[in-house]
């Protein structure tokens, strides 16, 4: 019962973790770069970390079960959510690295 409870929550954090990428990859779009990309950036980060904890608990629970085809399959399925958020958010943090520089630069010529 617990490992559905926390199959359930990982699908929840996982659902949320994508609205934010999508939310991101909308953003990038825009001319108006006024939404600020450090507080979206943060919220994909906090949100990475929230469902990467709910899926190392349903992990657990797998390996307590002793089911470890499932806690495997659990522990890719993490390995490959932290690598499309690396892929997924790379361009709004090379961005957010251009426009610091680009600010630094300005505020040096002033």
């Amino acid at each position: 019962m617990q490992h559905q409870h926390s199959g359930l929550q990982t699908r929840k954090k996982k659902s949320q973790m994508t609205r934010l990428l999508n939310k991101l990859a909308v953003v990038l779009t825009e001319d108006d770069l006024s939404v600020d990309i450090r507080t979206l950036l943060e919220k994909i980060q906090e949100q990475q970390e929230n469902t990467l904890q709910v899926m190392s608990r349903l992990e657990n629970a797998y390996r307590q079960k002793q089911d470890e085809i499932m806690a495997e399959r659990v522990s890719d399925e993490a390995d490959d959510l932290v690598e499309q958020i690396d892929r997924e958010t790379m361009p709004a943090r090379s961005l957010l690295a251009s426009l610091t520089k680009v600010k630094s630069r300005a505020s040096s010529v002033a």
